[in-house]
C-alpha cells in the first residue's frame, strides 16, 4: 500500500472567532506535549521509513494555531528537520490572523514554508477593526518571506456576494498569489447549516467563473489556485486529492485526543490511537469505501476525469459537486489546439 505523503496535526480545537458555517468540531481540547512527541516520532519514522518518497508535507493546524503553544511548535519543526535530513519536507500551517500576532508566533511563522489564512468577508470579520488587523498581519508575515494561501469556504453567502474578479483583484492588492477554495460539506457535523449550504449549481457556476478569470491572470503574473491546477492536472490524466480518490492514501491526520484518522474530513472515523494503542477503523476498508463511486456517476461522461469527486460530496436537485462547466471549456479548448 502507498504510504502518506501529508500529514495533518491538530494541535487545538480552541479558536477565538465563531464563524456560522465552521463545523469543526468545538471544544477546547488541546493536545498535550507528551501526545505530540509521539506524533513527530510517529511521523519521522514514517518519512524516514518511506522509500517512495522523497517529498513530504507536515501542515500544523487547529482551531486557531495561535492559540497553542508557539515555542513548542517551533522546537516541533527543529525536531522534525533535524531527524529527517535525507528528505524533503515543506511545513505548513493556517491561521485566521485577526488578533495581536505575538514575536513568538512570528518566529514559528517564519520557520514555515507557506502560511494559509481564511477569508470570508460576511462572515468571520464583524468590525473593520478585525479586517484591519488581518491586514496589518498579513503584512507582517510577508515582511518575513513566507508565502501567503488565501483560504475561502464556498457557503451560500460567500457565493452570492463575493465576485470572482473582485477576489483576485482583492489578492493581488496584498500581493497573496496562492488561493484555495474549501467546498461546504454538511455531512460532516450532525447538523446541516442549511442557512450557508449552496446548491450545487451555484457552485458549479461560481467555480467556473473563478476558473476564467484564473486563466487570465495565471498568464499574467505568477498566481496559482490549487484546487484549480489539480482540476486541470485531472484532465490532463494527472490525478491527485479528491481527483482520483486518493486521500486515504496520500494523507493522515492526528487529532487532540489521539486519534489517527485518514483525511482531514474523515476525524469521526478514525483508524488509531495513539495514546491507547488501539486499532479502530480498518484502513483497507476505508479505502474500499473512498473508491466506491456513486451509482449516478458510473454513467456520466465527465467520470474520466473527476473520478467520482470527493466522497464526500453529495448530490442535490441540482446535481453534482463536479465542476464540469470547466471539463467542457477544456474539451473545447483542447479541439481548437488539434
Amino acid at each position: 500500500m502507498q504510504k502518506t505523503s501529508n500529514f495533518f496535526i491538530v494541535l487545538t480545537n480552541t479558536c477565538n472567532l465563531k464563524c456560522k458555517h465552521c463545523y469543526d468540531f468545538k471544544s477546547n481540547l488541546n493536545m498535550t506535549d507528551s501526545l505530540l512527541n509521539k506524533v513527530e516520532d510517529y511521523i519521522i519514522d514514517s518519512i524516514n521509513n518511506n522509500q517512495d518518497e522523497n517529498e513530504f508535507c507536515i501542515n500544523y493546524v487547529g482551531g486557531e494555531i495561535t492559540l497553542y503553544n508557539q515555542t513548542r511548535l517551533i522546537s516541533s519543526i527543529k525536531k522534525i528537520k533535524e531527524r529527517c535530513k535525507s528528505k524533503t519536507i515543506r511545513f505548513l500551517s493556517q491561521s485566521n490572523l485577526s488578533t495581536d500576532l505575538s514575536d513568538t508566533s512570528l518566529e514559528f511563522f517564519k520557520l514555515l514554508d507557506e502560511i494559509g489564512t481564511s477569508y470570508d468577508p460576511l462572515i468571520r470579520f464583524t468590525s473593520y477593526n478585525q479586517k484591519i488587523k488581518w491586514i496589518e498581519n498579513i503584512r507582517k508575515i510577508q515582511s518575513l518571506g513566507v508565502p501567503i494561501r488565501l483560504t475561502i469556504t464556498l457557503t451560500k453567502q460567500c457565493i452570492e456576494t463575493l465576485n470572482p474578479e473582485t477576489l483576485l483583484d482583492f489578492m493581488l492588492a496584498l500581493n497573496i498569489k496562492i488561493l484555495e477554495f474549501n467546498r461546504y460539506f454538511p455531512t460532516l457535523s450532525d447538523t446541516v447549516f442549511t442557512n450557508v449550504l449552496p446548491k450545487n449549481d451555484k457552485v458549479r457556476d461560481w467555480t467556473y467563473s473563478l476558473f476564467i478569470q484564473y486563466l487570465k491572470i495565471k498568464k499574467a503574473c505568477d498566481f496559482s489556485c490549487v484546487n484549480l491546477d489539480c482540476l486541470i492536472d485531472s484532465f490532463e490524466g494527472n490525478y491527485n486529492w479528491e481527483h482520483g480518490r486518493t486521500c486515504t492514501l496520500d494523507n493522515e491526520t492526528f487529532s487532540p485526543n489521539g486519534d489517527i484518522s485518514t483525511c482531514m474530513l474523515m476525524q469521526k472515523k478514525p483508524i488509531y490511537n495513539l495514546l491507547r494503542n488501539e486499532k479502530l477503523n480498518n484502513k483497507e476498508d476505508i479505502l474500499k469505501e473512498e473508491q466506491n463511486i456513486p451509482d449516478l456517476c458510473k454513467q456520466c461522461k465527465y467520470l474520466k476525469y473527476c473520478k467520482g469527486d470527493c466522497q464526500r460530496c453529495i448530490f442535490d436537485e441540482t446535481g453534482c459537486t463536479t465542476a464540469y462547466k470547466i471539463y467542457d471549456y477544456l474539451e473545447e479548448m483542447q479541439k481548437l489546439k488539434s
